[in-house]
C-alpha cells in the first residue's frame, strides 16, 4: 500500500518552506488559523481550526477536527465527539524534551518524551546490515517548479495582501510498462508584509530550529541519498537544484494569509483502457521505491477508486486528488502567561 503521509510531508515541507524566515528576536505570539482539507480522493474532508501560542522553545496547540464527510463525519459523532468534533490540546517544551496531552473531557493528562534516542543494543545473532532497497520501477523525467506574481491584491481579514501562484509539474514513467502519469500541484498565496509577521516568522523559525536539533534531523538530512529514494530529479536533490529553488521562492514577499493547494494527477501517455493509468497490479507485482514509484501508485489507486464515480477535474483534464485552503484568522504579538503552558489544576496523570 502506498503511504501517503510521505507525499503530505513533501507538501508540508513545500509550505514551510514558503513561509518562514531566518532570525533570532524572541517574543510571544498567538496565531488563530482554519484549514478546510477536501480530503484525499475525497477521504478524510475535515474543517481544522487551530490555535498555537508560541513562547520561546515551548508551544501549545489547540486544534479541533470536524470531519466532513459522510462516513468518518457519522463516526466522530458516534464516538460522542458531537458534530463539532473533538479537542487536541498539545503542549510541547522543547527544552525539557516533553510532550504532553490533555484531555479536556476527562481531565487527564498524558506526558512523553517529543525524541527517543535510538536504542544501542544490537539484536542477537551479531550486527546486521542494513536493509536493501529495492530498485523503484518509476523514475522521474520531469520536475519543474514556477512562482508567478500575478500582481493581484485584495484585503483579508484585515491585513493588506499580495498574490502570487506556485506550480510544482512532476512527470514520471513506469519502466516497465512505459506509462507516464502527471503530478501538478498548484499553490495560491495571498500574502501580507504586515510587520508583525516579522515577528511571526522569527519566534516559529527559532522554535522550529530548536525542535529540529532535538530530533537530530540536521543530521539525518545530511546522510540521505537523494538517488536511493528516487529524489534525484527533484529541485531541491542537489547543489545547484537547491539554489535554483530558493531563488524562484524569494520571488514571493510576505507571510501567507491565505493558502489555497491543488493537487491533480493522472496518466498521459501509454495508458490502459479508457485512457487511465493501469492498476498497480498490473503494473509491476513488485511495489515501486522513491518519489516516482510512490507518485504513480498512488494515481493509480485514484483511479481505481474512480472506477465508476467520475472524480472532479481539473483545466489540464488531469482528476483532482486533494484540495485545502488554509486562512489566518487573526495574530497577536503579546506577553502569554506562563499557565498556559501548565496543566490545568484538577487533571490527572495517566
Amino acid at each position: 500500500m502506498i503511504n501517503v503521509n510521505r507525499k503530505i510531508a513533501l507538501t508540508a515541507a513545500l509550505g514551510i518552506t514558503l513561509g518562514l524566515a531566518i532570525s533570532t528576536v524572541q517574543a510571544d505570539v498567538t496565531v488563530q488559523t482554519m484549514t478546510h482539507f477536501g480530503g484525499i480522493a475525497g477521504m478524510g474532508a475535515s474543517d481544522i481550526s487551530d490555535t498555537s501560542y508560541l513562547q520561546g522553545h515551548t508551544k501549545r496547540t489547540d486544534t479541533r477536527i470536524k470531519f466532513t464527510g459522510a462516513v468518518l463525519g457519522t463516526l466522530q459523532k458516534w464516538m460522542a465527539h458531537g458534530p463539532q468534533g473533538g479537542d487536541d490540546i498539545t503542549i510541547y517544551r522543547v527544552d525539557q524534551n516533553t510532550q504532553i496531552e490533555l484531555h479536556p473531557d476527562k481531565h487527564t493528562y498524558s506526558e512523553r518524551p517529543i525524541y527517543t534516542p535510538p536504542s544501542a543494543e544490537k539484536p542477537s545473532g551479531g550486527a546486521s546490515s542494513p536493509p536493501r532497497r529495492q530498485q523503484s520501477d518509476v523514475r522521474v523525467v520531469k520536475s519543474e517548479l514556477k512562482v508567478r506574481d500575478t500582481g493581484k491584491t485584495q484585503a483579508i481579514n484585515g491585513f493588506n495582501t499580495h498574490n502570487y501562484e506556485v506550480t510544482w509539474d512532476v512527470e514520471t514513467e513506469n519502466l516497465k510498462t512505459h506509462e507516464r502519469s502527471r503530478s501538478l500541484m498548484t499553490t495560491e498565496l495571498w500574502n501580507s508584509d504586515d510587520p508583525r509577521f516579522q515577528q511571526l516568522r522569527r519566534e516559529q523559525n527559532a522554535y522550529s530550529q530548536a525542535y529540529l536539533r532535538l530530533l537530530h534531523l540536521p543530521e539525518m538530512y545530511a546522510s540521505v541519498n537523494s538517488r536511493q529514494l528516487g529524489l534525484e530529479r527533484m529541485p531541491f536533490a542537489s547543489e545547484q537544484g537547491q539554489k535554483e529553488l530558493f531563488g524562484k521562492l524569494q520571488q514571493i514577499k510576505g507571510y501567507p494569509v491565505v493558502t489555497d493547494v491543488t493537487w491533480a494527477g493522472g496518466c498521459i501517455s501509454s495508458c490502459g483502457a479508457d485512457n487511465q493509468p493501469q492498476t498497480q497490479t498490473q503494473q509491476s507485482s513488485a511495489p515501486s521505491s522513491g518519489l516516482g514509484g510512490m507518485l504513480s501508485g498512488l494515481l493509480a489507486k485514484t483511479t481505481e477508486k474512480h472506477a465508476h464515480n467520475p472524480p472532479q477535474q481539473n483545466p489540464g483534464g488531469l482528476s483532482v486528488i486533494f484540495t485545502s485552503h488554509t486562512e489566518l484568522k487573526s495574530l497577536d504579538i503579546g506577553s502569554l502567561s506562563g499557565s498556559v503552558f501548565e496543566v490545568p489544576a484538577g487533571y490527572t496523570k495517566h
